[in-house]
């Protein structure tokens, strides 16, 4: 038994950076979209978010954006007039190209094809459910670790390059994977040192 689509008082499509989100609001009595900057900063998120609240007296607002999105995600689903849809940077490319054969894209313009993407398809597209807390805290977990690794990745990285540079033969002793914990040192046997004698 299908369900009937919700509905709106308005489509928001959200494109998301390190320093900034561009969004795409679109109202159906109004003929254009109206476009924003806002820094990606809870400082002026959350009085954007309370001031759609109160535009549109606490109705329900469609709000569509790429995944991964991390903490902002988490930070959305406090509010609760909003209906979140995270969809697969695949979906965003396809419905982009649909429109725009050339592939030219910007942050602007992909808030406008998030914001067009849910306006036209919400019937279709899942609206995103956190599940439970333990998968919240599982969620959370993965993304830690995820972002730990990728911290791991870039220091080694470094390290390397500065090795190569003062001291390539440090990389022959310790092998390419610095970041490995070393249940025996990989130098010439010390076990009968001056310190043994």
């Amino acid at each position: 038994m299908s369900h009937p689509a919700p509905t709106f008082a308005a489509f928001i499509g959200l494109d998301r950076s390190d320093a900034k989100l561009d969004l795409c609001l679109f109202v159906p009595s109004t003929a254009a979209p109206e476009s924003s900057v806002l820094d990606n900063t809870p400082e002026q998120i959350a009085p954007w978010l309370e001031s759609l609240r109160t535009r549109f007296n606490g109705q329900k607002v469609a709000l569509c954006l790429e995944q991964p999105a991390g903490g902002l995600l988490h930070h959305l689903l406090s509010y609760d007039f909003v209906v979140l849809y995270a969809v697969n940077p695949m979906s965003l490319a396809r419905h982009r190209e649909t429109l725009v054969p050339s592939r030219a894209k910007s942050d602007a313009s992909d808030a406008y094809y998030l914001m067009d993407l849910v306006r036209h398809y919400h019937a279709q597209l899942t609206a995103y459910a956190p599940g439970d807390e333990a998968t919240r805290a599982l969620a959370a977990l993965v993304e830690a670790r995820r972002a730990a690794v990728d911290l791991r990745t870039q220091l080694t990285n470094r390290l390397k390059a500065h090795l190569k540079s003062y001291y390539p033969q440090a990389l022959q002793l310790c092998g390419d994977e610095l970041y490995t914990v070393w249940s025996e040192p990989h130098l010439p046997d010390s076990r009968s040192s001056k310190f043994d004698r």
